[in-house]
């Protein structure tokens, strides 16, 4: 962040929040890409030029087309209704009377016995009601174009792309429960039992399958999928992390889990292809850190232990981990976000159960973008908080199916799959 404010003469040096990057900003710009690891990053406020706020879609003219005039007259929707007010009266009025002297006719009629059946009185009427209707009302005809007002996109959000069929063939999903996004945009899909990885373009467009390689007893089951910054795919594969060569699906290697010992069960990644991922066996929860090649760097047994009372239930079953290292744990069952430093230490833990805005119920899964802010995947949709704890906005629900899995891309979209089966690419507006 600078330390002095910026001149339109002297471009200040930020810092990457993804990677700690220098970034080297002009003053006029809104964002800037790092070099290094590609993340878009925002200019905070103090250096950007207001944006002129949209005119409000309710203000927009509606246009009165009165025969005989010269020119359309344009008011707003208000004044519009009162232009049209005294024309539709009177069409209004004419008919009301039109009908109401007919019927004074057909009953002078029936009473002096002119009439012997309620079909003839009703055809007379029927006939006057046609006659008068073809005699014009007025000596000038009245139209009325009203232009129907654009509702206003979501100040909040906006899809950008969805896309999925279901089915078990090339492109279509059966049960795909976790999503990658690489640095380039393309998008892929893994599904939970038969070990199909799908790969589709930024525009949602079916471009590869892989089958992963079952374990020794012919599983395939799938509990997690990463992307790196180098071009593999990881797979959390039956405790067994599989790296893939995201260009053409090829297996590059394997860093292989031994039960009861080591098994992977959720992976992530920071920009500097630092792999992090979760042992789950039999009552344990650890956390460990490899680099690129699998090597251990250091291992946090029990990582939860004094978090929970040994008479909760707690349940952890996916991670995140920001451009420094931080990493970021979500129970499920506590609805409660623990956050870790770069060593694996402790530091902070927030989160409260119930239903409604900051508030989560059982929540899916967890992402964190490169200011830090952290994007829960709930019931209710996706909660977005702060880096301590504060809730910052709530994306409501407005997908098809239960979701899944959340990631983002580098510009900091947001992507979700569903069981509809369904894939959304939206963009947060979080008031920058």
């Amino acid at each position: 962040m600078p330390s002095s404010p910026a001149t339109p003469a002297s471009p200040e040096s930020l810092h990457c929040p993804t990677c700690g990057a220098s970034l080297s900003v002009p003053d006029d710009t809104a964002t800037v890409r790092c070099e290094y690891c590609g993340s878009t990053v925002l200019v905070p406020p103090e250096y950007r030029v207001p944006e002129q706020p949209a005119p409000d879609s309710a203000e927009q003219p509606v246009v009165i087309l009165v025969s005989g005039l010269e020119e359309p007259q344009t008011t707003d929707f208000n004044q519009a209704r009162k232009h049209s007010s005294p024309s539709i009266a009177v069409v209004t009025g004419v008919l009301v009377l039109i009908c109401v002297g007919v019927g004074i006719v057909a009953a002078i009629l029936a009473a002096a016995g002119a009439f012997t059946t309620a079909s003839v009185v009703n055809q007379s009427i029927n006939e006057a009601i046609n006659q008068a209707a073809t005699r014009p009302a007025f000596p000038t005809e009245i139209v009325l174009a009203l232009q129907s007002a654009t509702p206003s996109p979501n100040p909040d959000y906006s899809f950008g792309l969805q896309f999925g069929a279901e089915g078990t063939g090339p492109g279509q999903m059966d049960d795909a429960r976790f999503l990658a996004v690489d640095p380039s945009g393309n998008i892929y899909t893994a599904e939970f039992q038969d070990g199909r990885v799908q790969k589709f373009d930024t525009e949602g467009k079916f471009l590869r399958l892989t089958n992963v390689e079952p374990d020794d007893s012919d599983y395939t089951t799938i509990s997690d999928l990463a992307s790196d910054y180098n071009g593999r795919l990881l797979v959390a594969r039956r405790g067994d992390l599989l790296i893939y060569i995201a260009a053409d699906g090829t297996l590059a290697g394997t860093i292989p889990g031994k039960f009861a010992d080591t098994r992977y069960s959720a992976v992530a990644i920071d920009p500097a292809n630092m792999i992090y991922a979760l042992h789950t066996s039999a009552g344990e929860l650890d956390l460990i850190k490899l680099d690129p090649n699998g090597q251990v760097l250091w291992r946090k047994p029990q990582i939860t232990e004094g978090l929970v009372k040994n008479t909760q239930i707690s349940s952890v079953r996916r991670l995140a981990v920001d451009g420094l290292g931080n990493s970021y744990l979500l129970d499920d069952a506590q609805n409660q976000v623990y956050q870790f430093d770069a060593a694996g230490n402790f530091v902070d833990r927030f989160g409260t159960k119930g239903d409604g805005p900051g508030l989560l119920d059982n929540p899916e899964d967890l992402v964190v973008d490169g200011r830090g802010r952290i994007y829960i995947l709930d019931q209710d949709g996706i909660e977005i908080f702060d880096n301590g704890g504060a809730h910052i906005k709530l994306i409501p629900d407005d997908y098809e199916g239960h979701a899944f899995d959340i990631k983002l891309d580098l510009q900091g979209n947001v992507y979700i799959i569903t069981n509809a089966p369904q894939v959304y690419k939206l963009s947060v507006n979080l008031g920058e």
